[in-house]
Formats: structure tokens, C-alpha cells, sequence
């Protein structure tokens, strides 16, 4: 869970791909320098050297 303004982690990428599947809330992914809000039930796919970050946004907590 994300509180509002808190980032998952430092802005990075991963050797190997990664998945998220949001489950609630409306956090924000940076993603290769451009910013998506995102709803619950999106899917984002993080294939592998991506830069990204998750940061809580709206109006209350948000996970995936």
C-alpha cells in the first residue's frame, strides 16, 4: 500500500521483466520518464531495463 506521495522505490530498472496489476487506489507509474495514472485492474508490464516507479496518488491509499 502507498500512502499519498510515497513512491514504491528509488526510480529504477530490473535485469528481468516485471508485472503490477493494481488492486486498489489510483497510484502513478513513471514509466521510461512519462507519467500514467493508473485505476484498479490495470496491468503494467515492465519489460526488462524499463526505468519506473510507483508513487501513491488520489485520493487515498493505492496497491498493487
Amino acid at each position: 500500500m502507498l500512502q499519498l506521495g510515497e513512491p514504491s522505490a528509488m526510480y529504477h530498472s530490473e535485469s528481468v521483466q516485471e508485472g503490477f496489476l493494481v488492486l486498489g487506489g489510483n497510484p502513478t507509474v513513471i514509466f521510461d520518464d512519462r507519467t500514467h495514472e493508473l485505476e484498479p485492474w490495470d496491468f503494467v508490464h515492465c519489460p526488462a531495463g524499463t526505468d519506473h516507479v510507483f508513487v501513491g496518488a488520489g485520493d487515498g491509499p493505492a496497491g498493487s
